[in-house]
């Protein structure tokens, strides 16, 4: 099953607690595959940039964290392997490290995962994750495996976010 692109939280919306949800988890359970595209891929890790209240810049985001453009979806779906992740897509062609970044500190804010982590990559390139956990980047561009691995020293609303000690792995 392939997820389209448009907009991630139509899909939050219309597919979570259904029986389309149900159905998708247990493609996976039987060893199919799924896989998406910009918003297709948005909806895949355990975390989700739902745009819920529609889309945030980096500039922004990285303003103030805690603006509600920023929000944080979750158990939409859970897909072996990308527990504790969080996605995005045409990472550098739209300039998202920014925006990427206050996901991991909002995931860390809200007490849901002490060490998130992001895939994110760029147009025409995928992650293909399978079971054993072994990633391979196909495509043309670039992916990046970005870990927060402290706590943001600044969170809070209308104040500028602060990180430190940021992993970031890029793939050709």
């Amino acid at each position: 099953v392939f997820i389209a692109g448009g907009d991630q939280f139509r899909y939050v919306r219309f597919w979570q607690g259904t029986p389309i949800e149900d159905e998708l988890h247990a493609l996976v359970a039987r060893g199919g595959a799924l896989g998406g595209t910009s918003a297709g891929l948005a909806i895949m890790g355990e975390y989700a940039f739902g745009a819920r209240h529609d889309t945030v810049t980096s500039a922004d985001a990285l303003a103030n964290p805690l603006r509600e453009e920023v929000a944080i979806e979750r158990d939409f779906l859970s897909l072996p392997r990308l527990e504790r992740v969080i996605t995005d897509s045409h990472f550098v062609e739209r300039d998202r490290l920014g925006r990427t970044l206050a996901f991991l500190a909002r995931i860390q804010h809200h007490g849901w995962e002490p060490r998130p982590r992001a895939i994110a990559v760029d147009r025409e390139t995928a992650v293909l994750i399978e079971p054993s956990g072994r990633a391979t980047v196909v495509g043309k561009n670039t992916a990046y495996f970005i870990r927060a691995t402290t706590a943001a020293e600044a969170l809070r609303p209308g104040r500028p976010l602060t990180m430190r000690d940021i992993e970031v792995y890029r793939t050709d």
